[in-house]
């Protein structure tokens, strides 16, 4: 496949996994498709900010601000509030195979390694956060 239709497949797939957050956490049927724009959209924006050669933690920093960025233009366009796009937006973007590496060489005694996929994990989820808090906090005060 080439690198094209991996990313199309990469978007869609996190869309249909943000949709199914969607669904699973009752979202209005209204806002599935903003749900499923929002996971498509991190993923997108990740990806893109990858092949830019950024560090892993500051791609992951810009998909969630984007998050933040379209969750707050959903939310006022569909009368919804944000956080319904936000937390399934994200979704795509959870460090679940760094937690995963982490743990497993944990179990393996690697010690060192168990660590350093322990510290790789919590920087992307504070990254996570990081964006979304950031473009949360500056959408807000701009609307006001």
């Amino acid at each position: 496949m080439n690198e094209l239709a991996t990313v199309v497949v990469n978007v869609v797939v996190a869309g249909v996994a943000a949709l199914g957050f969607g669904v699973l956490f009752n979202v209005p049927r209204r806002g599935l498709f903003g749900v499923a724009l929002t996971g498509a959209t991190a993923a997108l924006v990740q990806m893109l900010a990858l092949q830019l050669q950024f560090a892993h933690i500051s791609a992951t920093f810009l998909a969630a601000a984007a998050v933040g960025a379209i969750s707050q233009v959903l939310a006022r366009r569909l009368a919804m509030p944000a956080y319904v796009f936000s937390t399934t937006g994200f979704i795509p973007l959870v460090p679940g195979v760094a937690a995963y590496t982490a743990v497993m060489e944990f179990a393996q005694h690697n010690l060192n390694a168990g660590l350093e996929g322990t510290v790789t994990a919590i920087s992307l989820t504070l990254a996570i956060g990081a964006g979304l808090g950031v473009v949360d906090a500056l959408m807000k005060a701009k609307w006001r």
